[in-house]
């Protein structure tokens, strides 16, 4: 029964793990998305 315990708090700090990557990812998603948005507005006032 220990050893199934061990397992199931294994899982739950992966799916933690999971979960803050998930968030991360989509934090600098949206960051990238909004530097290329800068791009192209500086790109469109230069001839």
């Amino acid at each position: 029964m220990s050893s199934l315990n061990a397992l199931n708090v294994a899982i739950e700090a992966a799916e933690r793990k999971r979960d803050a990557a998930r968030t991360a990812m989509q934090e600098r998603q949206r960051a990238q998305q909004a530097a290329q948005a800068q791009m192209d507005q500086a790109a469109g006032l230069c001839p």
